[in-house]
């Protein structure tokens, strides 16, 4: 199918018309921080739908989704650089997908925070000659519907092609628009770093341009628009998530890459700690897990790698992804007090 290829980073989500989140006071003990203010919004489930962070055995009491329906690939092995922490391993040269595989879900929305670490360069002249010199085609991120003889499947996704540098990232909703959209610069391929990806989902309504897939690499937004993911002839939503897939590599070297903290629910409404007092400066965050949420209090539990940090700025949003203008600092996880 003959694509046009889309540049644009004006757009985000929209949000909607009631007062962004305000925050108050917020106490951090022991492993919990709670927070007071207004605005805060509803969280039907207040637990994410996944939290992997590799380090305890009793993960699934953070959790909604049912651990027998969590298929997970790779290996639990000791962070690069960092034995103390534990991370999944996984060889993409299997052709299977990475970390959490094929996840499903039943809603308009996701939001998907995780730390990656590519352990290759996709621009090496090995990779590059691969697959008949296309390179190694790679998608970190992709959505399915369902796929069987009763409907007809589809797919978005976000990729690279080898062989067009580390620039190369495209958003593609396949067979519902006749574009893809450069997500540019600030979302490059990074090899050999550990770095934090965010991915904001929410679906269109039947043949209306109005979805949206925005991409944020360790807090640079990505280039997105408007988009159409269901429609008349393709009516079946996104029902399932998948990490890093890989096509078209057929050399033996192994192909690895390690993941960490992931972070996957079904709405946008989210507690987070970050490293900037304005929300849309940061370069590092942190999701939290909530334990309670009402429009004027927040409970959440804080994470292990939250609480390796001495300082942080807190950010509640709601459902429409509106966050407080301004983040609630400092807020110290190392040191329990009242602010």
């Amino acid at each position: 199918m003959l694509r046009t290829i889309f540049v644009s980073t004006l757009l985000t989500f929209p949000l909607c018309a009631f007062a962004a989140p305000v925050i108050t006071k917020a106490t951090v003990t022991g492993e919990y921080i709670e927070v007071w203010g207004s605005g805060f919004g509803t969280k039907t489930n207040v637990k994410p739908l996944v939290w992997l962070d590799y380090e305890t055995e009793n993960d699934a009491a953070l959790y909604r989704l049912n651990i027998d329906t969590l298929k997970s690939n790779g290996t639990i092995v000791p962070e690069i650089n960092k034995s103390t922490n534990k991370v999944l391993k996984f060889d993409l040269k299997s052709h299977a997908s990475g970390g959490p595989e094929q996840l499903p879900f039943n809603s308009n929305y996701l939001y998907v925070s995780m730390r990656r670490f590519y352990n290759f360069d996709m621009t090496n002249p090995e990779l590059l000659a691969s697959a008949g010199g296309g390179g190694l085609n790679l998608k970190p991120f992709r959505l399915w519907t369902e796929w069987s003889s009763k409907v007809k499947a589809h797919s978005i996704l976000f990729g690279y092609q080898g062989k067009e540098g580390i620039e190369s990232g495209r958003i593609t909703p396949e067979l519902t628009e006749e574009f893809s959209q450069w997500t540019g610069s600030t979302v490059k391929f990074k090899p050999f770093v550990w770095f934090t990806q965010e991915y904001l989902y929410n679906s269109s309504e039947l043949n209306v341009r109005n979805g949206l897939l925005q991409i944020y690499t360790d807090g640079k937004k990505g280039g997105s628009r408007p988009m159409t993911t269901i429609t008349t002839l393709y009516p079946e939503k996104y029902k399932f998530l998948f990490f890093d897939q890989v096509s078209n590599y057929n050399l033996l070297t192994p192909l690895e890459v390690y993941y960490d903290d992931i972070y996957i629910d079904d709405t946008h409404a989210r507690i987070v700690l970050n490293n900037a007092p304005s929300p849309s400066d940061y370069s590092q965050t942190y999701p939290l897990i909530p334990v309670a949420w009402t429009d004027t209090y927040v409970k959440a539990k804080l994470t292990k790698t939250a609480k390796e940090h001495p300082s942080f700025c807190l950010y509640v949003y709601d459902e429409s992804n509106a966050p407080n203008s301004q983040g609630f600092c400092p807020i110290r996880p190392k040191a329990p007090a009242a602010l």
